[in-house]
């Protein structure tokens, strides 16, 4: 937006109940950020032993995703297949509801490592990688951007009429 953000905090991890009614940026590696294991239910993924795996979908959440026009697209086997193939780790961007309030976002700048944490803070300086930003999992390689769908589509806040119809005959 080139607009620059104001009145951000710092903060650790332990003290993110205090900021409930923000959205909330991570910053670290796998290994080294608490909140995206911890939080990990609300992405689709799992992260464990500093990597992340595309959680397969229940019978339940398959059938509701059959009829849920919104959220037909789910890449649980396409992001398994592309993590498989990472030689030395990714860098991740991921985009999820809050787990403390449910009109809030939460977005994580993450990877195996810490240089692919800054490799995908650099990506966003790029336009050409930038376009590249689509759904709510995008995976970094030093040569490759790729955006995935992985958990189900939410709404926070309002738009005028004719917006939100646009916005939902967008996809």
């Amino acid at each position: 937006t080139d607009y620059p953000t104001l009145q951000a905090s710092v903060i650790r991890a332990g003290d993110v109940t205090m900021m409930a009614n923000r959205d909330l940026l991570l910053i670290g590696s796998l290994s080294r950020q608490p909140l995206l294991g911890a939080w990990s239910e609300r992405t689709g993924l799992s992260v464990s032993n500093g990597e992340m795996h595309a959680v397969a979908r229940n019978w339940w959440e398959r059938l509701q995703l059959a009829f849920d026009w919104r959220n037909r697209r789910s890449h649980v086997e396409d992001v398994n297949a592309w993590l498989r193939g990472a030689q030395g780790g990714e860098g991740a961007m991921i985009a999820f509801r809050s787990p403390l309030n449910d009109q809030r976002s939460v977005v994580a700048i993450t990877g195996t490592t810490s240089e692919q944490v800054a490799q995908t803070a650099r990506m966003l300086q790029t336009n050409d990688r930038v376009a590249k930003v689509q759904d709510d999992l995008v995976l970094v390689r030093p040569d490759n951007v790729q955006s995935f769908r992985m958990s189900r589509r939410y709404d926070v806040g309002t738009l005028a009429r004719w917006i939100w119809v646009r916005w939902n005959l967008s996809d």
